[in-house]
């Protein structure tokens, strides 16, 4: 067995070696596609089981439309998609050190193949198979490198009921809410992140319930050997309520996570947490805002906890010429642990945010923090735009850690030693060449304090440059 799974780990990373010349050999098609039908086409979403391609059932199909609507019968169709993504970093002491002193230059490649089924209006099932390498990286695991895996696989039950619509969802899939500060995706790593369970979507004119009951997939590296994990749990109900215009919205929120073996610098063990919050976003005229208020209570080990987040990014935005400027801010708040030997934990955690949360070098965890975040962003036309940042990052308790991600206290960093930590600058490019092809990259230095600099903590320098091309 173990020469078999050898041989399919040859073969695996052979595909994989072949993104770059897939990727190659299809720019031109996705930079100077001609076809007036293909350019009509929506955007390829986030999650792809979003994306719907009945509409052309009503249209002569050619090219790409031929698998993307696939008709098998009067009331079944088949809608086939994928994905091609090279990703080249370079790193210096990621996380300030702990996970590597050194500079590590390497490239991630990612593919991905789904199948999407419809059996009428009611029953659909959805399965993506995704395959992920990493070239020249001194650290090679997942969620770097996963040979071959099931990336999602659920089934769906839609009920209809006049205006109502309710989507019962089992299986493997990925979720993300509202601003993704608590459940995001995790794309800037190969393998993003997943869950096993049950998803509940209720619809009601411009209401939406959301009921979850899930445990996080556990990454392995070779082939189809990832499983549900049984040390973490994640259950809750999410909902979001929409004004007629759509530009003032308000969520809601309620989420339970359990897990058996927390760290933190000030208590450790069972962590059982109950987040409770709300989220005002929206826009008008020139201004928009996003705001977020979280409350966290439970326990951990024999400790109680209370901790506590704020969040912000409120923007202003004109145009100049034909480009849209929008200066904004970023605030975020998340509680550190005043009295270490209280019997009381006040350090927020955050549990699966969007990697990266504070900025591209992922530095840091947003538990134990205050964060300033100005920054500046030109959207120029042909769909290309970079963003300006500077933070400022302070502990918000001295008498909790630094926390570096995905959420590790930094060594012998809970002893007081005053608040300011770190300030970072970035710079941040998009370019959107058609729907198929779109290239992003990053440039971000992160510099601490003396202090911690004398502590151990060093200076973070990270940079990428990404090919993606979907289908």
């Amino acid at each position: 067995m173990r020469a078999a799974a050898g041989g399919y780990a040859v073969s695996f990373r052979a595909i994989i070696s072949c993104i770059p010349l897939f990727l190659a050999a299809h720019i031109l098609l996705a930079c100077f596609d001609a076809s007036a039908a293909e350019q009509e086409r929506p955007a390829f979403r986030m999650f792809r089981w979003e994306e719907d391609y009945r509409s052309l059932e009503r249209h002569a199909r050619a090219g790409l439309d031929t698998i993307k609507y696939v008709p098998l019968s009067s009331s079944m169709w088949l809608s086939l998609g994928g994905e091609a993504r090279v990703r080249i970093e370079h790193a210096s002491r990621p996380a300030l050190g702990v996970l590597g002193s050194g500079d590590d230059t390497y490239t991630l490649q990612r593919a991905l193949v789904h199948g999407d089924l419809h059996l009428g209006d009611r029953f659909r099932l959805f399965v993506e198979l995704g395959a992920f390498d990493a070239t020249n990286k001194q650290i090679d695991a997942p969620p770097s490198v996963d040979q071959l895996d099931v990336q999602q696989a659920f089934v769906d039950l839609r009920i209809r009921e006049r205006r109502d619509n309710t989507v019962v969802r089992l299986g493997r899939q990925e979720m993300a809410f509202g601003s993704q500060r608590l459940i995001g995706i995790r794309d800037g790593p190969n393998v993003r992140r997943n869950y096993d369970g049950l998803r509940i979507t209720r619809t009601s004119g411009l209401r939406q319930l959301d009921l979850i009951a899930v445990r996080p997939v556990e990454l392995e590296s070779g082939v189809f050997d990832n499983k549900t994990s049984n040390r973490e749990v994640l259950v809750g109900v999410y909902a979001t309520d929409r004004t007629s215009t759509d530009r003032r919205l308000i969520d809601i929120y309620a989420l339970g996570y359990e897990r058996e073996e927390a760290v933190f610098a000030n208590a450790s063990g069972r962590e059982k947490r109950v987040s409770l919050g709300s989220r005002f976003f929206g826009s008008e005229s020139v201004w928009d805002w996003d705001i977020e208020a979280t409350v966290q209570t439970g326990t951990i080990a024999r400790s109680t906890i209370f901790a506590w987040g704020l969040a912000s990014n409120v923007g202003y935005r004109r145009s100049i010429g034909d480009v849209s400027v929008r200066a904004g801010v970023k605030v975020d708040y998340a509680s550190g642990d005043d009295k270490p030997d209280d019997q009381r934990l006040g350090t927020a955690n955050a549990m699966f945010p969007r990697l990266p949360y504070l900025g591209s070098a992922g530095a840091f965890a947003p538990s134990n923090l205050i964060d300033v975040h100005p920054h500046v962003e030109l959207a120029f036309p042909q769909a290309f735009s970079v963003t300006f940042g500077y933070q400022l990052l302070w502990r918000a308790s001295t008498s909790d850690a630094v926390y570096v991600a995905p959420l590790i206290a930094f060594p012998a960093s809970s002893k007081p030693s005053g608040r300011r930590t770190a300030q970072q600058v970035s710079v941040d490019l998009s370019w959107r060449a058609n729907r198929h092809f779109a290239v992003d990259a990053s440039l971000a230095h992160v510099q601490v304090t003396k202090t911690w600099r004398e502590r151990g903590a060093g200076d973070v320098s990270f940079a990428f440059v990404a090919g993606t091309y979907r289908f």
